[in-house]
């Protein structure tokens, strides 16, 4: 979790509110610009010519004032209520494209290593009926069961000796046995730091050469 100082929450606070600032004096220069050639405007009701600066319309007696001039109490209510969540919701996305750790990089380097060993095994170790017609779907990522240990799951559909489509599942246990070194996660990337514990293919325990 990030936790951020409060010099760095006034920044995000107060850059927030310039861009409200901002997006207020765009939509007003925009509605001016509209309506600068004429005193009039449409009653959005009976559609019928009114002055501009009317609040109720004198054909139809329909209030014109916005919504939160006509219910101010409930207005305020409901800035109370959302101004936290918006605020909330604003420093999560921010915290979302925070760096990671050097720790969280050394561990999403096993997690994607200990998925493509795995993979690579299968499709070089196990020997289909109808190797031309595998299709090997990639896992999606390795699962931690224990201090660098991790098992990876997934399937390929090949053709059987009948030609019949078959849907074959696999799981490799496979541990990270290499150095520690957080700064160095190139060492993962080596193969001699693996080690392949367990191969399940089909339902049957596969020896491990």
């Amino acid at each position: 979790m990030v936790v951020f100082g409060n010099e760095y929450a006034e920044q995000k606070c107060s850059h927030f509110i310039r861009e409200l600032f901002v997006l207020k004096i765009i939509i007003k220069s925009i509605h001016n610009f509209m309506n600068v050639e004429t005193n009039q405007k449409k009653c959005n009701f009976c559609k019928k010519d009114i002055d501009k600066d009317a609040t109720r319309c004198h054909h139809c007696q329909a209030d014109l004032r916005g919504w939160t001039t006509r219910h101010p109490i409930l207005t305020i209510f409901i800035i109370l209520i959302s101004a936290p969540l918006i605020i909330g919701g604003y420093y999560n996305s921010s915290s979302e494209t925070a760096p990671l750790s050097s720790q969280e990089t050394l561990e999403n380097s096993k997690n994607y290593n200990a998925t493509k060993y795995s993979s690579n095994l299968i499709k070089n170790g196990i020997t289909l009926k109808s190797p031309s017609t595998a299709d090997y779907k990639t896992p999606s990522s390795a699962t931690r069961n224990a201090t660098n240990t991790y098992e990876v799951s997934s399937y390929v559909d090949s053709q059987n000796s009948y030609g019949a489509q078959i849907r074959s599942y696999w799981t490799v246990n496979i541990k990270y046995v290499g150095e520690e070194i957080e700064s160095k996660t190139s060492y993962i990337d080596y193969p001699n730091n693996w080690k392949v514990t367990k191969v399940e293919f089909d339902g049957k325990n596969i020896p491990i050469k």
